[in-house]
């Protein structure tokens, strides 16, 4: 592990996130709030991790030296994927796929464009990691696994270390995309927004999977309920709902609008402050105070006590009560660009209602795959602590320009070997 940045509120730690996390002492963050890699989604340009099992499959002994196989597959995802966003295809060069509803036949035309330049330049050497031919460990970079049950094996590893330094009442918030199969293709990632991507491998087989050409693959619920196995109770399923997703080409179901982030916990009780992030009450919202005067209005056969109690209860109600309603499960937000990234960043605005109602002020905010550091930037202006950790060190100067700073000098990595 080394740091990269540390202001003494906001710490950038560089290596790979189990490493740094068996760093990090137990039970000292609040909150976490994070997006990991999708599944398939590309190439970040990171060193390969070994990921388990460690040990003989035939006498379970410590495998001492592993015996790396031949390199199998590239997930179907990522093969001949031309991403736009994430390839060298900027936003200043296509500024009109980044407008509104109005820009958005343009951005389809850049972002085809943007795909068959990316096409032409496409690293042929990637590949979807190796397997120890004696215990089955994995040799990649997490996102690239050969099997979407690959992928959730290991986010369930790095999350069991999230759950060690998690605080008994704390809770995580995850934002995970998800991919189509596509027939003989493989799979292409299903994310409208920020996210998109198509063109897939043209000679994999999908039996081996269980999935039907053009199946969702069902990424975020196969990690949600594997998680739930591990020990995370599953609280509730959110909707980032985008009012300004890309266009697709698809004819036969809707355009892709929304994302899922799930609330899960570490015990069945946790801290929270749902009251931080209450939202305007709708004009047809039934408020506590409306409820109580229609009482009144029918209370002609009622005593004075009653009607003295029903009108201190409506006015105890208050104002603000009465204009607010509990937060709803669909969150309105659109995909907001990052002039110095090529690829997705997370909306400032996602990230602070996950802030607000679970970390307390003055408390501490993780998050594990930093990238460009949305939730530290965040967390530092709700007067939260933050602590992100990422393997990439593109990403973490800009988490550090973000954070206001300068980065430190960076030797050596910790890593899992």
């Amino acid at each position: 592990m080394s740091v990269v940045y540390d202001d003494g509120q906001v710490s950038l730690l560089h290596g790979d996130v189990r490493g740094v996390l068996r760093e990090l002492p137990a039970e000292s963050v609040n909150c976490v709030v994070t997006s990991p890699p999708y599944w398939s989604l590309r190439d970040y340009g990171v060193e390969p991790s070994v990921w388990g099992p460690f040990t003989d499959s035939e006498d379970g002994e410590p495998c001492l030296e592993h015996q790396w196989g031949e390199a199998a597959a590239i997930p179907d995802a990522y093969v001949g994927t031309a991403r736009w966003q994430h390839d060298g295809i900027s936003r200043a060069e296509t500024p009109e796929a980044w407008g509104g509803a109005r820009h958005q036949a343009q951005g389809a035309t850049s972002i085809r464009q943007g795909r068959a330049n990316i096409e032409a330049q496409r690293n042929d050497n990637l590949t979807g990691g190796q397997f120890c031919r004696v215990c089955g460990a994995w040799l990649g970079a997490l996102g690239l696994e050969p099997t979407p049950e690959l992928f959730v094996a290991h986010m369930v590893e790095v999350f069991l270390e999230v759950r060690r330094v998690l605080r008994p009442d704390g809770t995580l918030w995850l934002n995970m995309g998800d991919s189509y199969s596509s027939g003989g293709r493989g799979y292409y990632d299903d994310e409208p927004g920020a996210n998109k991507g198509n063109h897939v491998n043209r000679h994999r087989p999908l039996e081996p999977y269980g999935l039907k050409p053009k199946d969702l693959v069902g990424i975020p619920w196969m990690l949600a309920f594997a998680l739930r196995a591990d020990g995370w109770w599953l609280r509730q399923d959110i909707i980032w709902s985008k009012p300004n997703p890309m266009p697709e080409s698809t004819k036969d179901r809707c355009t892709k609008a929304h994302e899922y982030m799930f609330l899960l916990s570490k015990r069945e009780l946790y801290w929270s402050d749902f009251v931080a992030i209450r939202e305007k009450a709708g004009e047809n919202t039934t408020t506590t105070r409306g409820r109580e005067h229609r009482r009144m209005r029918r209370a002609g056969r009622r005593t004075k006590a009653d009607l003295n109690r029903n009108f201190e209860a409506a006015e105890a109600a208050g104002d603000e009560a009465t204009m607010t309603r509990n937060k709803r499960s669909v969150w309105h937000i659109p995909t907001a660009p990052f002039p110095e990234a090529h690829f997705a960043t997370f909306p400032p605005a996602l990230v602070e209602p996950c802030i607000l109602a679970g970390c307390p002020e003055g408390g501490t905010v993780l998050d594990p795959f930093v990238g460009s550091g949305t939730t530290a930037m965040v967390a530092r202006q709700l007067g939260r602590r933050a602590i992100g950790i990422d393997l990439n060190l593109e990403y973490m100067a800009m988490a550090v320009r973000r954070a206001g700073g300068q980065m430190a000098f960076i030797g050596d990595a910790g890593g899992v070997s």
